[in-house]
This record gives structure tokens, C-alpha cells and sequence, in this order.
């Protein structure tokens, strides 16, 4: 994965955290959300985002204390900036759908009240200038997808 490599080759970022531990813990929450997060079965999707939303009840991040990589990948697993950097190397999965709707669901809904550790984050990240950056790089046609497949004027919102 490219994230994985532009923050192992830039230490002095700290997205990878300072030791082996926190390394490994970025690893395990990237796995999981490139994995568990980007399942098109309900069940296993809510079973996925209650685990995070679990791990998320004492914490504003994934690792540490500070957002890093595992955040990033994790949001953009739910935002569908996965289909943004796999165009970007010329691996266009237009099957995948940009925002997963499941999330959608949740984000949009009041299942907000059932997962607020997630939302809570998601929210935070949102309000982020480097997430607000990301989002602008989404092509016009995607923003377009986006707007047709989520009905929630707060997912909308966040399109720039």
C-alpha cells in the first residue's frame, strides 16, 4: 500500500508512530479497515464498525494519541477514497461503490446514537483541513456518484 510506504520513507511525520509496537498496531488497524470496513454484508459491517466504535469509547484515535495513518486509511475506507487512489494508479474499481452504504446508514441516521465513539470520530476527522484537502482531490463525476447514492444532506455537506 502506498500510505504504508510514503510513511515508513518519512519518519519524521510520525504517522507510523515512534517504535516497533505502535508500528504494528498502525498495521493491524489498516488491515482491519481495508478488510473488515469495506464488507458489502451488513452483519459484518456493523459487527466491524461496533469493534471500532468499542475500541474508540476512551480514545479520539485509533493509535496513540494523536491521528495518524490508521485514521486516514480508516476514514478513507469509509469515505471511498479507496476508488480515488486505486484510479490514481490506474486500477479504476468502479463496482466498488464510492461511500459504502452501510456507513451511510449509520452516519446519517440515528444509529449516530448507537455508535457515537465512531461518529464522534468520523465527525472530528471530518472537521480536519487535511481531510477538507483530500476531499477536494475526489474527480467532479465521483462527487456527482456520491451525491446520488447518499441521500443525507451530512455526507453531502462534506463534498467540496
Amino acid at each position: 500500500m502506498a500510505a504504508r510506504y510514503f510513511a515508513r520513507t518519512n519518519p519524521e511525520l510520525g504517522l507510523y508512530g515512534d517504535d516497533a509496537f505502535t508500528s504494528s498496531e498502525v498495521d493491524c488497524w489498516i488491515d482491519y479497515a481495508t478488510t473488515d470496513l469495506t464488507t458489502t454484508d451488513d452483519d459484518k459491517f456493523a459487527a466491524a464498525i461496533d469493534e471500532v466504535n468499542t475500541h474508540l469509547r476512551l480514545r479520539t484515535s485509533l493509535v496513540g494519541h494523536d491521528i495518524g495513518l490508521a485514521d486516514a486509511v480508516a476514514w478513507a475506507t469509509l469515505a471511498g477514497m479507496v476508488v480515488l487512489l486505486c484510479s490514481s494508479m490506474g486500477l479504476l474499481l468502479k463496482s466498488f461503490l464510492l461511500v459504502n452504504p452501510s456507513w451511510v446508514g449509520i452516519i446519517s441516521s440515528n444509529k449516530r446514537i448507537k455508535y457515537k465513539f465512531v461518529s464522534r470520530w468520523w465527525f472530528y476527522l471530518e472537521s480536519l483541513d487535511a481531510i477538507k484537502e483530500a476531499r477536494t482531490h475526489l474527480p467532479q463525476e465521483v462527487k456527482e456518484d456520491v451525491r446520488e447514492a447518499c441521500p443525507s444532506p451530512v455526507v453531502k455537506m462534506n463534498l467540496v
